[in-house]
């Protein structure tokens, strides 16, 4: 039986739906990329009302595609949205963010009428484990340390779709880190919905334990972390991580606003001198950092005033990269309810804000000049190489200049300006 996975949202989503591909293939099933399959499952999202639509379209299409095949959906969507999907004609087998790995065994037995798999996720408190898989890309692993998140934030449903806050135990993460290293990848992001809780429901762990068990399990490989709550960095946390030689120095932390009447409204646990005092003690041990952020624009009530707060803000503190994202609402959450922005505005905003973006983008470039670089090098098209600074600068070499570079591969590089011209060169080269 052939299978085609599609998952969409979020880097955890993306590590989860790789474990349902390995207990499959083990299940005897086989993976496709093609359209034409036997069994399609979509990995949904949720975070938005926009996800929700993207997720129905997926379901359709496949059908559209396969009149008679065997169609799962899976996620947060389903999770939040169970009695909606029952009604969906393009949908065979409905689970939600527990237990779904158990799909491989209703696959197995598969049914013509409609089921549901879909629990009270608010009742679990046990991190769910994944099998030990493969990474999905040649040189960067994902390992999903946590799951579920207790920040509620008025804008956001992913603590009813993935429920509390649920961590698993350091032998199974050094397992995981262990089998990447030996698999080859050169990197592995430690990811999860809220990695910055994990440990709240174990005893004395926290994630700065979590980091030091994969650095201690794969030493040569890079870490890196995916997006980071704030509440966690402090002396201690960065001492320790200061003495992993394969850390990257790249900090994605989670602003969503630089106005504290919006954090408020958010439901955001700081305020814009708690974050800015965060980020200075960042750059205080790790002064050439990457540090990127999201930013939602039009949340309800911001005025121009507020507005021009964040852009004052995001300027000051000096991001390197800033993801921006107009506000979206997201039917049952507090935000839903407020005093809603024009979306000609947020429109508006976010192409001003993505303009400063890209002038901070740029500041941080030059101010790399001359530094030396360990760039990891992931794709090769076009007649050019790409990869990433341990910062997180993209970097982008002429396959004819480096004719040697392989893929997979780590390299030493610098930025140079050459007649006013930002460009990448070997470090012994002038």
């Amino acid at each position: 039986m052939r299978v085609k996975i599609k998952t969409l949202g979020c880097k955890v989503n993306f590590v989860e739906s790789l474990a349902l591909e390995e207990l499959l293939k083990n299940a005897g099933f086989e993976i496709t990329e093609d359209e034409l399959c036997d069994i399609f499952i979509l990995n949904s999202c949720s975070v938005t009302n926009e996800s929700d639509k993207k997720s129905r379209q997926a379901l359709s299409r496949n059908r559209k595609i396969n009149p008679d095949n065997y169609s799962v959906i899976m996620g947060c969507y389903s999770q939040v949205s169970k009695d909606e999907l029952l009604k969906n004609k393009n949908v065979n087998l409905i689970t939600g963010n527990m237990n779904k790995l158990d799909i491989v065994t209703k696959l197995i037995e598969r049914k013509n009428s409609k089921e549901s798999m879909v629990d009270d996720i608010s009742k679990y408190r046990v991190f769910e484990s994944l099998p030990v898989h493969g990474h999905g890309e040649k040189t960067r692993g994902f390992i999903k340390i946590q799951d579920g998140c207790d920040n509620f934030c008025s804008y956001c449903i992913i603590p009813f779709a993935r429920g509390r806050v649920r961590s698993n135990d350091l032998d199974s993460i050094k397992k995981e880190a262990k089998y990447l290293s030996d698999s080859g990848v050169k990197e592995i992001v430690i990811t999860g919905i809220e990695v910055a809780s994990y440990g709240k429901d174990l005893d004395d762990i926290g994630l700065i334990d979590a980091i030091e068990s994969v650095s201690m399990a794969a030493p040569n490989v890079r870490l890196r972390l995916s997006s980071l709550e704030i509440g966690v960095v402090d002396e201690e946390f960065l001492k320790r991580l200061k003495n992993l030689d394969n850390f990257c120095d790249h900090f994605h932390l989670s602003l969503q606003s630089g106005c504290d009447k919006i954090l408020k409204k958010m439901n955001r646990k700081y305020n814009t001198e708690i974050f800015k005092s965060k980020v200075d003690l960042i750059r205080k041990y790790y002064p050439n950092a990457g540090i990127t952020s999201d930013i939602i624009v039009g949340f309800p009530s911001e005025d121009e005033k507020d507005f021009k707060e964040t852009m004052k803000y995001v300027k000051d503190i000096r991001l390197s990269r800033i993801h921006v994202f107009p506000y979206s609402i997201r039917k049952n959450t507090k935000a839903a309810d407020m005093e809603q922005v024009d979306g000609n505005i947020k429109i508006d905003r976010a192409k001003r804000l993505r303009l400063l973006a890209d002038e901070l983008s740029d500041d941080f470039k030059y101010s790399q000049i001359n530094i030396p670089q360990k760039v990891l090098i992931e794709e090769r098209s076009k007649g050019k190489f790409s990869g990433y600074t341990t910062n997180y600068i993209h970097c982008e070499l002429s396959t004819d200049e480096f004719p040697n570079i392989e893929l997979n591969s780590i390299v030493d590089l610098k930025l140079i300006n050459k007649d006013g011209e930002l460009r990448w060169t070997a470090c012994s080269a002038k």
